[in-house]
């Protein structure tokens, strides 16, 4: 093999990662923390002695989907072309906590789905439905499915990650697992062996991984479940982009540096008050911006 090669990283836990370089799969190491790399990244390696191999260089992002909190920010994933969300019927989930992910994603410049899992659960289905209204309102595609049980739901999100690198993210406790197995049979093998590489134990599945999907140019990057989702990383204009109900009306408020929170003058506030914005809309941004200015502030 030449000293000098370029990969792509298809698996990451702590400081071992795992590349995979025309059909074959090498274990790394990074050298120096500037060059931490994170899934779907591609990277120049470095061949040592001893079947040694290090991350020499991170080839320029495309994007960096991130989450943070008030001390430091995680890198999730690179290079990704769209988020899927994966929510379900049960357990509940806070919907805070999705477009926390949603506004991420738009961040990124990614297109974003949700996939609402255990459809197949009708007492509980509309109850879930309902909470995700601000899907129709901002235009976000919103997919009902029953990964355990699965029907003709399965192509459509075929289609979704046809020829793109997907994100699959998601609360814990979703069915996300179910649906990657679902989209990759083989995907609880492949996870035994990057296990095996990345000698994380053979019970260790916490981390992520990049599947190569059946369908040509396609692949699922699946992360681990998450109980929270900070954007401390992010800035005011970031977080209030996707809420496309402000744009008409963001430039318009008595003061230049208006929150939109409380502030007197703020069209805004006045457009709820108005009816012209979706108050369930305007109350989520309040509690998302709120949290988010209480962070910057201390």
């Amino acid at each position: 093999m030449n000293k000098n090669i370029t990969g792509r990283v298809i698996g990451l836990y702590k400081q071992n990662y795992i590349i995979s370089h025309n059909e074959s799969i090498i274990r790394c190491f990074p050298k120096g923390k500037k060059n931490e790399a994170v899934v779907g990244d591609f990277v120049n390696i470095d061949y040592k002695s001893n079947r040694y191999y290090t991350i020499t260089e991170v080839i320029q992002r495309n994007n960096l989907f991130l989450r943070s909190d008030m001390t430091k920010s995680r890198k999730i994933a690179a290079n990704i072309d769209n988020v899927m969300i994966i929510v379900a019927a049960e357990p509940d989930f806070s919907v805070e906590l999705i477009f926390k992910v949603i506004i991420e994603a738009i961040r990124c410049d990614t297109k974003v789905t949700i996939i609402l899992n255990k459809k197949d659960i009708k007492e509980s289905i509309k109850i879930a439905r309902d909470k995700l209204y601000f899907t129709e309102i901002l235009g976000i595609p919103l997919l009902e499915i029953s990964a355990k049980y699965p029907g003709s739901e399965e192509k459509s999100i075929l289609n979704i990650v046809k020829d793109k690198v997907t994100l699959l993210v998601g609360p814990s406790g979703m069915g996300k697992s179910t649906l990657v197995n679902l989209l990759i049979p083989e995907a609880h093998a492949t996870t035994r062996e990057y296990s095996r590489f990345l000698n994380t134990g053979k019970h260790t599945t916490s981390y992520t991984k990049l599947y190569k999907l059946a369908i040509e140019n396609s692949y699922i990057i699946d992360s681990p479940g998450f109980k929270d989702f900070g954007l401390n990383h992010l800035s005011f204009n970031e977080i209030i982009k996707p809420f496309s109900e402000f744009r008409e009306f963001n430039n318009k408020c008595k003061f230049y540096n208006c929150t939109h929170c409380h502030e007197p003058g703020c069209k805004i506030i006045e457009s709820k008050i108005n009816g012209i914005i979706d108050e369930r809309i305007y109350y989520l941004y309040k509690k998302i911006m709120g949290k988010y200015i209480l962070t910057h502030n201390n």
